[in-house]
């Protein structure tokens, strides 16, 4: 996925065989963001994910109905569905809540495909209204939060939305950012960052021993099925109870999470860039 010279901000997807000759290249116009996360599910169909500020985001079969961003300061996240053969778009929808300030924003960091070809996706939003299932974990959020959602292959239902973390009234840098997640039998994997206070942590999980409520720390979390649950939650900083650990500790400066990956007994390991020395 690459940006094209569309002057709206549009991207190329391109598809490569084998023999790395292209198959297709599908121009998605009028983006003006970028594209953060994909995946392929079973029948070829390549799903993006991203943020959009622009006004003529093309909306196909959308889902989620968020009113359009006005600026880059209230962006939203998009998901789009192009067909195995590169000649369409099954759906493209915006996600996020009906805000018009430009306090509030929100966008799509990471996605994934299960067996069933259902679509997962998570991210971060400041919005408050962002589309939430009744079970759902978490029911209210922004400021911001972390989010994990599914929707059918089609793009036609949303089967679960839930919060994960936010801030809290009075404390700076306490909220949640989901950067990166896999979903496979063991549940629905997310990590990214967030502030010591407020976060969930689940009995019997790691929990750090920060020392501020303002520094960013690492968490990792898992879901159940169907978003209803957390089966544990973690808040990762200095090294006492982890396996091994590479300055994954953030006080006072913003990590980035690289990559996630879970292994066949379900164990994940998170890599992180960070500042600290």
């Amino acid at each position: 996925v690459s940006k094209n010279a569309d002057p709206a901000g549009g991207i190329t997807a391109t598809k490569l065989d084998s023999s790395r000759r292209v198959v297709y290249s599908f121009p998605l116009t009028g983006v003006n963001g970028g594209v953060t996360a994909a995946a392929v599910d079973s029948h070829g169909s390549l799903i993006v994910g991203g943020t959009t500020s622009s006004t003529s985001f093309p909306r196909v079969n959308p889902l989620f109905y968020p009113r359009l961003a006005t600026s880059t300061l209230n962006e939203r996240g998009f998901v789009s569905n192009i067909d195995p053969a590169g000649t369409m778009l099954m759906f493209s929808t915006l996600v996020g809540g009906n805000e018009l300030d430009y306090h509030y924003g929100t966008s799509v960091t990471a996605l994934a495909v299960d067996s069933a070809d259902r679509i997962y996706f998570s991210g971060t939003t400041t919005s408050p209204t962002l589309p939430v299932s009744s079970n759902a974990y978490q029911q209210t959020g922004g400021g911001p939060s972390g989010f994990v959602m599914r929707i059918s292959n089609a793009g036609d239902a949303l089967q679960f939305s839930t919060y994960l973390g936010g801030a809290v009234s009075g404390c700076q840098g306490c909220g949640a950012t989901a950067q990166a997640m896999v979903v496979d039998g063991h549940g629905i994997t997310v990590t990214g960052t967030s502030g010591t206070t407020g976060f969930p942590v689940t009995k019997g999980s790691y929990a750090c021993q920060c020392a501020a409520s303002t520094s960013t720390n690492v968490f990792v979390s898992r879901f159940n099925a169907d978003g209803s649950a957390l089966q544990w939650s973690a808040l990762l900083s200095d090294v006492g109870s982890l396996n091994y650990s590479y300055w994954l500790d953030s006080f006072l400066s913003t990590p980035s999470i690289l990559s996630l990956a879970v292994d066949r007994r379900g164990i994940p390991t998170v890599a992180v860039t960070t500042e600290n020395k």
